[in-house]
C-alpha cells in the first residue's frame, strides 16, 4: 500500500506482474529442417507407428514458447534402456521444452483446442539440440485434431469428444497433463523387446478453465498461457512434471485384446499401470540470443529408421496393416464411450454444453441427426441431452436388433484417471492470482493482514476496483488501485477478497462491473473471502451460503457470528481462505445465482 497519492498516469499503468517483457514466440522451423535420424541421438528408444499414423504428427507448430530446465531421474531404467537420461537414479539431464497450440496461429492461448509440446533431452543453449520426445495434451491422435467442427460420416468421434471436454481448456501449461503420441520400443543389451508410452503428470495438478473464462481471457490477454508460464519461472515457482511410463513386454503385448501400438487409443492404466521415473523442472526462459536448435518441429515417427521399425513388425499381427473400416469404427466407439463414462458429472455437463455450441442451432438436419445417432451409440443420455428430447435411434436398434451399444466387444468400464479431478496436484497457493476488490470506505487493518498472509504464502496479490487510481479507506488513508475491472476481468484471477466496511460494500453493490466480477468468481467455483461482519454484499448478489445439496460451501469464507475477537477471527478467515485456495474449484455450486439487484450485461460481455 502506498504512502503518497499516485498520479493518474501511474495509477492507470499496468503492473509488471501481469504483463511480461517480450519473449521469443517465433514459429517453428519447417519439417524439412528436422534431423530425423533417431539412431544417432542416443535416445535408446525407437518410436513405433503403424501405416495409419495420422499426418498431423509431423505438422509445424503455429506459435510457441520455450524454456530450459533439467530432468532428474529418480528410478534407474538401466535394465530396460540404454538411454543416458534414464541410466542412474539422481542423474540430471539438461532439457528444453517447447509448448504450442495446434491450429490457427492467430487464436488466443486460451482458445479451445489441443496443445503440443516437445521435450528435448540433452539440449543445451548454444549446444546440441538433444533428442526429442513429443507429446500432446490429448491422448488421441485424430486426423484433424484442431477442428472443432462435429465429425461427419465415418470420421473419428472420440477425438472430437476430447476436444469438447475440459481438457481442451487447460488453466495453465503448468496444469496440463501430457500424453505420448506413440508407443516406443526401449532398447537394451539383453535384446528382449520392451515397450513403453510416456506420460507427463503436472505437480500442480490437472485444472481447466470454464468455457466463458477462456473467452474472457482471449480478449484480456491472448497470450495468457505463455505469460503464466513465464511469470511462474521468473517468480521462482518452477513448473514441474513427473515423467511416468506404461511399460509392457512382448509377451504381454501379445496377450492384450487391443492393439497397444494403435496411436488412436489409450492404454488402460488398470492393465498397464503408470510407473514414475523422474521429474522435469523448468527454471529458465529461452531468449532471442540463444541457439535456434529448439525451433525444430516434432519429429514424425514415420520418418524413424526403417530397420528399427521393421525389427518389431510381426510382434503384434495387426501392427503392420491399418485396421479395416469396421474395426476402426469399433475402436473409436470404445474410446469415445470409455472417455464419456469416465468423466465426472460436472465434466459431462461442460462437455454437453461445448457439444451443443459446436453443433449449433442452424446445423443441417441430416448431418445433425446422423451425429446424434452416433452419439447415442456412445451413450443415449448424451444424445438425449444434445437433442433436447428422448433420443430414438434408427436402423437396427429401432427394429430391436442388437447394436453396437449392447455388443460385448464395445462394453467398457469407466476409468477414474481420465477425469481431471483424479489429479488435484500439490496443495499449494503459490502463483495463485488473488484480486483484492476495493472501493472507497474500506477498512485497512483486515486488508493488510490478508495481503501479508497471502504474499507470504507465495500468492500474487493485486488491488482491483471499479476504477483505477487512489481508493480512500474509512480511516483517511488510501491504496493505489492499479487495475480497473474492465482491464482485469474475473477470468484473470483465481480468487477474490471483498473488503470490510459498509461504505465500500455498498459501493461495490452499486457497481455493475463489480457485481459481474463477483458473480463470475462464484459461478466458476473460485474461493471468495468476505472480510468483516455479515455477508450483506453476497446476499445482495443472491449468492447462497450452502451448496445445492445443503452442505456448507467452504470456499465462501465469511466471518462467524457472535465472536468479538476481530483479530482472531481475521486469522481464522485467512487460514480457511488459504485452505480453500489450495483445493480444486467448487463446480458443485448453484450454476446461476439470482441477484436481488439486477445486473446489466453488455452485449460483448461473455457470461
Amino acid at each position: 500500500m502506498s504512502d503518497s497519492p499516485p498520479t493518474r498516469s501511474d495509477a492507470a499503468r499496468l503492473p509488471t506482474g501481469l504483463r511480461m517483457p517480450a519473449i521469443d514466440y517465433r514459429p517453428l522451423a519447417p519439417l524439412s529442417q528436422v534431423d530425423s535420424d533417431w539412431s544417432t541421438l542416443d535416445s535408446g528408444m525407437t518410436p513405433l507407428a503403424d501405416e495409419s499414423s495420422p499426418p498431423w504428427l509431423g505438422l509445424q507448430l503455429p506459435e510457441s514458447v520455450s524454456a530450459w530446465g533439467h530432468f532428474e531421474c529418480r528410478a534407474s531404467l538401466q535394465a530396460l534402456t540404454s538411454s543416458a537420461a534414464f541410466r542412474h537414479a539422481g542423474q540430471r539431464t539438461p532439457v528444453q521444452v517447447r509448448f504450442a497450440r495446434c491450429g490457427d496461429a492467430a487464436a488466443a492461448d486460451s482458445a479451445r483446442g489441443a496443445r503440443r509440446f516437445v521435450v528435448r533431452f540433452g539440449a543445451e543453449p548454444g549446444g546440441t539440440p538433444g533428442w526429442p520426445l513429443p507429446g500432446c495434451s490429448l491422448p488421441l491422435a485424430p486426423d484433424t485434431p484442431t477442428s472443432l467442427t462435429p465429425p461427419a460420416d465415418s470420421a473419428p468421434l472420440a477425438p472430437w469428444l476430447w476436444l469438447m471436454s475440459d481438457r481442451a481448456l487447460p488453466r495453465s501449461y503448468r496444469m496440463m497433463q501430457g500424453f505420448g503420441m506413440q508407443t516406443f520400443r526401449l532398447e537394451h543389451a539383453s535384446g528382449e523387446a520392451v515397450y513403453a508410452r510416456f506420460h507427463w503428470l503436472p505437480a500442480a495438478g490437472t485444472h481447466a478453465l470454464a468455457a466463458d473464462e477462456a473467452d474472457q481471457l482471449a480478449r484480456a490477454d491472448p497470450q495468457f498461457l505463455r505469460h503464466d508460464l513465464a511469470e511462474a519461472i521468473v517468480a521462482g515457482a518452477f513448473p514441474r512434471w513427473q515423467l511416468a511410463l506404461q511399460v509392457f513386454g512382448e509377451r504381454q503385448a501379445n496377450s492384450f485384446d487391443f492393439d497397444p501400438f494403435d496411436t488412436s487409443r489409450m492404454l488402460p492404466e488398470d492393465r498397464v499401470p503408470l510407473r514414475g521415473i523422474g521429474w522435469l523442472v523448468l527454471n529458465r526462459l529461452a531468449h532471442d540470443d540463444e541457439a535456434d536448435a529448439e525451433l525444430e518441429t516434432l519429429a514424425d515417427p514415420a520418418e524413424a529408421d526403417g530397420d528399427d521399425t521393421a525389427a518389431v513388425t510381426g510382434i503384434v499381427p495387426c501392427h503392420s496393416l491399418p485396421p479395416s473400416p469396421a474395426e476402426r469404427m469399433r475402436r473409436d466407439l470404445i474410446q469415445a464411450r470409455l472417455f464419456w463414462r469416465s468423466q465426472s458429472r460436472v465434466e459431462q455437463t461442460h462437455l454437453i454444453a461445448a457439444c451443443r455450441a459446436a453443433i449449433g442451432p442452424t446445423a443441417p438436419a441430416p448431418p445433425r441427426s446422423h451425429l446424434l445417432e452416433r452419439l447415442a451409440e456412445v451413450d443415449p443420455a448424451l444424445a438425449s441431452a444434445l437433442s433436447g428430447a428422448s433420443m430414438r435411434r434408427s436402423g437396427a436398434l429401432l427394429r430391436g436388433e442388437p447394436g453396437a451399444a449392447s455388443h460385448p466387444a464395445t462394453q467398457v468400464q469407466p476409468s477414474s484417471t481420465l477425469s481431471l479431478l483424479a489429479r488435484p496436484g500439490e496443495r499449494s497457493v503459490r502463483m495463485r492470482r488473488i484480486a483484492m476488490l476495493l472501493a472507497d470506505g474500506y477498512e485497512t487493518h483486515s486488508l493488510r493482514a490478508v495481503q501479508r498472509a497471502l504474499s507470504a504464502a507465495g500468492a500474487q496479490v493485486q488491488c482491483v476496483g471499479p476504477r483505477a487510481g487512489a481508493v480512500w479507506s474509512a480511516g483517511g488513508d488510501y491504496t493505489s488501485v492499479e487495475l480497473s475491472i474492465d482491464l482485469a476481468p474475473s477470468a484473470l484471477w483465481d480468487a477474490v477478497v471483498l473488503p470490510e466496511g459498509s461504505r465500500a460494500q455498498a459501493a461495490l453493490a452499486r457497481s455493475d462491473d463489480a457485481r459481474r466480477f463477483i458473480l463470475a468468481q462464484y459461478r466458476h467455483g473460485k474461493p471468495i473471502l468476505q472480510l468483516g461482519p455479515g455477508n450483506g454484499l453476497l446476499v445482495r448478489l443472491g449468492i447462497p451460503r450452502a451448496l445445492p445439496d445443503g452442505r456448507v460451501d467452504t470456499s465462501l469464507v465469511l466471518r462467524p457470528q457472535g465472536d468479538v475477537d476481530a483479530a482472531n477471527l481475521t486469522r481464522r478467515q485467512i487460514s480457511a481462505f488459504l485452505e480453500a485456495l489450495s483445493l480444486p474449484r467448487r463446480f458443485d455450486r448453484v450454476p446461476e445465482p439470482a441477484p436481488l439487484i439486477p445486473v446489466r450485461y453488455p452485449r460483448y460481455y461473455a457470461r
